[in-house]
């Protein structure tokens, strides 16, 4: 797939997150809604990205989207309300999953070839921690209920762990194991 499609997907993706963040209220307001079918509404270059894009996560808030540049080595963070790319994170090692937490403003980025999770501001991208999972972390997912970051990571013996956001430790409870 090439980078312009997959830029729209990624554009269709996080206008769509978005419109569901901000009418969630008008929806529950109303006695039936009509969903509409996803239409094209805007292409943002990501001038300078070669390669495969991959996982992508959204700032509601601040309306931006972080996508990983697989082949490029950098988180490009894109504007969605000005259509532009505004701040390339360098320096990283085939970043996967990238994953915003609203709750303590930071982006986590997981990094297959190095192995780690890098901790970044998310005001600032001032990088604030590395956190080592070994093999391969990929896929993050944030739970607000148990306030805690999960991490898929590892090939063959693959598990699951955690991170407690307001510490930026990683759980010491053992990794669950995936069969």
């Amino acid at each position: 797939m090439t980078n312009a499609l997959c830029l729209k997907a990624f554009t269709l993706a996080a206008i769509g997150a978005l419109s569901i963040l901000s009418v969630r209220n008008l929806h529950a307001q109303t006695p039936s809604r009509t969903i509409l079918p996803l239409q094209l509404e805007e292409q943002i270059p990501v001038p300078g990205v070669a390669g495969r894009l991959d996982h992508f996560t959204a700032d509601a808030k601040r309306k931006r989207l972080f996508v990983s540049a697989l082949g490029n080595n950098t988180v490009e963070v894109i504007d969605v309300f000005s259509g532009k790319v505004i701040h390339s994170i360098k320096g990283l090692a085939q970043p996967q999953g990238p994953l915003y937490v609203a709750d303590v403003d930071k982006l986590y980025v997981a990094n297959a070839e190095d192995g780690k999770v890098r901790v970044y501001d998310g005001a600032s991208y001032a990088l604030r921690k590395t956190i080592d999972f070994g093999a391969d972390p990929d896929n993050m997912r944030y739970d607000a209920a148990s306030k805690r970051v999960f991490v898929g990571f590892g090939e063959e013996d693959g598990g699951i762990a955690m991170i407690d956001p307001s510490t930026d430790e990683r759980d010491l409870a053992p990794a669950k194991r995936i069969p």
